[in-house]
């Protein structure tokens, strides 16, 4: 049996599709629709708020009462104007959102760039991907008792997950700026169950801010760069 709240806002919907089909002459199903996307919208700012006040950063402990100002302030002319999700069975998914600050008669953008809104672009996209097989060499025996060297292609494909998630701003009606970009590339076609690597570590400083395995990293391919000399001719010409 549907729950009060339910038949509550039922009700409500279905006054209100009545009130604007027979006084204003609208079509019942733009109606519905455009209820349809701004709940939506309503409900993606909701879950921004809730993500506030939960504090998940501890934004709040580090700013003090200014930091429940701001974001106050923030919660009150935040809007998000466009949400769009996308899943396949094959794997891919996307959210491309929208998210708007904007000015209004009792809240002003203290900065001298912006007029009237500032916009954040947020896109996560996960995709699938299939690293094909390279070319190895093996070392194949002969009658002779003799070896002798022959490549092959491998007939594996390696799969696994790309993900890339980027913030954009926009000032107004300028062009967009890029704030924020992550691109993760893995192996296998789940998330890990492992701990995070980090690509570099503080403890592999040098004094001098440099990383060690890079240096080692420079001086083997200056060992290979000497040793195949004789593709420089080839590169030069590419």
């Amino acid at each position: 049996m549907p729950s009060e709240l339910t038949i509550s806002v039922r009700q409500a919907l279905l006054s209100y599709l009545n009130n604007r089909t027979s006084q204003y002459d609208d079509i019942a199903v733009d109606v519905l629709r455009i209820i349809q996307e701004e709940s939506t919208l309503l409900l993606e700012k909701q879950y921004i708020c809730d993500a506030f006040d939960k504090d998940p950063f501890q934004l709040k402990g580090n700013g003090g009462k200014d930091m429940d100002l701001i974001i106050s302030r923030v919660k009150s002319i935040l809007s998000v104007t466009s949400c769009d999700r996308c899943t396949t069975k094959e794997g891919y998914s996307s959210v491309n959102a929208v998210v708007k600050l904007e000015t209004s008669d009792n809240h002003k953008l203290n900065s001298k760039e912006v007029q009237n809104s500032v916009s954040l672009t947020f896109s996560f996209e996960r995709k699938p991907f299939i690293h094909p097989g390279v070319e190895e060499e093996e070392e194949t025996a002969n009658d002779d008792n003799s070896t002798k060297a022959k490549k092959h292609s491998n007939s594996y494909e390696e799969k696994g997950t790309q993900i890339k998630y980027t913030i954009d701003l926009s000032r107004d009606y300028d062009k967009k700026e890029r704030l924020l970009i992550i691109e993760v590339i893995a192996s296998g076609e789940a998330p890990s169950v492992d701990k995070a690597i980090p690509m570099m570590d503080e403890g592999d400083m040098d004094d001098n801010g440099d990383d060690d395995e890079w240096e080692e990293f420079d001086d083997n391919n200056d060992e290979n760069g000497a040793e195949s000399g004789d593709n420089d001719d080839e590169w030069e010409e590419f």
